[in-house]
């Protein structure tokens, strides 16, 4: 069975993660049929590991790993990728696809342009 796991950054200010667990429901709403879970690098919890955990537990042999960042950054190339490739490793059986941050994607333009005529 496959399972999603968004992950977030994480951060001391509390708030942002009402804002990431808002879109992650968001995204619940858009993908009614999958299992969609949230977890943090850092500062929050569950933590990717957690996260993992969690859903193996619940019988997800599958995890489609998608990062709520704006870049393909160092957190990415190394940070994450390093904790999904060690959990996969230490869990044989267990498959982990990561896919891209939120990128160059041109939808992201239109929000910026919203913005800057005050939609």
């Amino acid at each position: 069975m496959t399972a999603v796991l968004l992950i977030a950054h994480g951060s001391r200010a509390k708030r942002t993660e009402r804002v990431f667990e808002a879109i992650a429901g968001m995204v619940r709403e858009k993908l009614p049929g999958y299992v969609i879970e949230t977890a943090y690098m850092e500062f929050g919890e569950p933590t990717v590991e957690a996260g993992l955990d969690g859903l193996k537990s619940r019988g997800f042999d599958r995890v489609i790993a998608v990062p709520y960042f704006l870049f393909e950054g160092i957190h990415i190339s190394k940070d994450i990728t390093g904790i999904l490739n060690r959990y996969a490793a230490a869990n044989p059986g267990f498959e982990i696809t990561l896919r891209r941050t939120l990128s160059d994607d041109s939808r992201l333009a239109d929000i910026v342009a919203d913005r800057i005529r005050g939609d």
